[in-house]
């Protein structure tokens, strides 16, 4: 089943419900981030953005769909974060999501301060440059 064939039978709010439809909407807006398909990722920002709406009462799963949504925007805001989960499992989703994200080369922006916004780098990525001493 793709994104756009949710029910409202399964965007309810039991915990089970919430947790499975929320996995799969994570998995599918992965697969899409990493394969880059702009018709997936159009598809998932529009499943994540009526998923946000639905489940804004329940303060977790609607969080989780915000950060979702920015991921998919390319973009990062560590105070949606910062303000943590009532659920451990939903930071250590954003947390390992985050993480496959910035190694697999998809671009995103941290959003920082009131009207400052940097690009972040992996550090890892970053050669010192070569020294020249003798030629």
């Amino acid at each position: 089943m793709g994104l756009a064939g949710t029910t409202t039978a399964t965007r309810g709010e039991g915990s089970e419900n919430t947790r499975a439809r929320l996995n799969e909407v994570s998995n599918c807006c992965l697969q899409s981030m990493l394969k880059g398909n702009d018709a997936a990722l159009v598809e998932a920002m529009f499943e994540v953005e009526q998923l946000a709406e639905t489940w804004e009462s329940s303060s977790d799963a609607g969080k989780y769909c915000r950060v979702l949504l920015s991921l998919l925007n390319h973009e990062y805001d560590p105070s949606l974060v910062a303000d943590g989960f009532e659920s451990d499992e939903y930071g250590k989703s954003v947390e390992k999501m985050y993480a496959i994200l910035e190694d697999s080369g998809w671009k995103i922006t941290v959003l920082g301060g009131a009207e400052q916004q940097q690009d972040l780098l992996d550090d890892e990525l970053m050669q010192p440059p070569p020294s020249f001493t003798s030629y």
